[in-house]
C-alpha cells in the first residue's frame, strides 16, 4: 500500500491527464486527490476531482463512503461510455485512501494539541476547487523517522477582527501519532483538511464560472501559517504559507 502510494504521489505532484490516442483508442490516464460521493442519477458512487465528477462503479465492492478522501488514478475512456449518462464514467480505479480533519473555529489551540508536534518542513498545495466541497489536500513534507504517522490540526478563531474582514487567517500544526524507533528520513504525507465549517460560517455570497453556466457559491480568502519551528518556551512558529506566489487563498462550496 506504502509502494503505491509513492507512486501515485509521484504522479500527483504535476497532477493531470495523459492522452493515448494511437491505434484508434480514445482514453485519457490521471492521478487526482478526489472526493468520494454518491452521484443519484447513476445511481452509483463517483468521484469528485478538480477536473470533474466521475461515476466509478470501481468503488461499489470498496469500503469507502461519501465524504472520504482518496488519491485516485483513472481512465476515461470516451468510446466507451454508457449511452445516455449524465456524467461520464472512470475505470480502472487505483486508490490509497487520504486521512483528512476538520478545520475548527475556536481560540487558541487546546493543551493536547500542542504536544508531540514535528516542525513541517515544507507545505505544498496538491487540489483545490468548490467541486471538493470544501476539502482542500495539502502535501506536507517532515524529516521524521521511517514509519512516522502524523495528524493536522487547523484552527482559526472566532473573534470580531475575523468577522469583519475580508480575510480569515488559518493555523496549522502536526501532531506525531506514534514514536517509531527508526531511522529519520524525509517523509512526504498528502492530506485534506476540511474547510467546509470556516466557509460557510465566514464565506460571502458570490458566483463560480463563466457565464451563461454560473454556480452560486459561499467564497472565503483566508491566509494559511504551518509550524515550522519552535521557540525558547517550546511555542510554535508560524510561516505564512504562499500558493503560486499569493499569500491569500480564495475557497469556495456551492451552495
Amino acid at each position: 500500500m506504502k509502494k503505491l502510494f509513492y507512486i501515485l504521489l509521484s504522479g500527483v505532484i504535476a497532477f493531470g491527464l495523459t492522452s493515448c490516442l494511437s491505434a484508434g483508442a480514445n482514453k485519457q490516464d490521471g492521478t487526482f486527490p478526489a472526493v468520494v460521493d454518491y452521484n443519484i442519477q447513476e445511481g452509483l458512487p463517483s468521484i469528485l476531482t478538480v477536473i470533474g465528477e466521475y461515476a466509478a462503479p470501481d468503488l461499489l465492492s470498496s469500503n469507502l463512503e461519501k465524504g472520504d478522501c482518496i488519491l485516485a488514478h483513472f481512465t476515461l475512456d470516451w468510446d466507451n461510455q454508457p449511452e445516455g449518462c449524465s456524467i461520464n464514467y472512470a475505470s480502472n480505479i487505483a486508490y490509497v485512501f487520504v486521512e483528512q480533519s476538520k478545520a475548527k473555529i475556536q481560540n487558541g489551540f487546546d493543551e493536547t494539541e500542542l504536544e508531540n508536534l514535528l516542525p513541517i518542513q515544507s507545505l505544498g498545495t496538491q487540489a483545490y476547487s468548490p467541486i471538493l466541497d470544501g476539502k482542500f489536500f495539502f502535501h506536507f513534507v517532515h524529516s521524521a523517522p521511517q514509519k512516522q504517522e502524523m495528524k493536522y490540526i487547523a484552527i482559526t478563531a472566532p473573534n470580531n477582527e475575523i468577522i469583519s474582514s475580508d480575510t480569515i487567517d488559518v493555523y496549522i500544526v502536526a501532531q506525531k501519532v506514534n514514536n517509531p524507533d527508526t531511522p529519520n528520513m524525509n517523509i512526504d504525507n498528502l492530506y485534506a483538511i476540511d474547510m467546509h465549517d470556516l466557509i460557510r460560517a465566514f464565506g460571502k455570497e458570490a458566483t463560480y464560472g463563466d457565464s451563461p453556466v454560473e454556480y452560486y457559491v459561499k467564497e472565503l480568502k483566508i491566509r494559511v501559517y504551518y509550524c515550522t519551528s519552535f521557540d525558547e518556551d517550546n511555542a510554535p512558529v508560524f510561516r505564512l504559507y504562499e500558493y503560486n506566489s499569493q499569500s491569500v487563498i480564495t475557497l469556495a462550496v456551492f451552495i
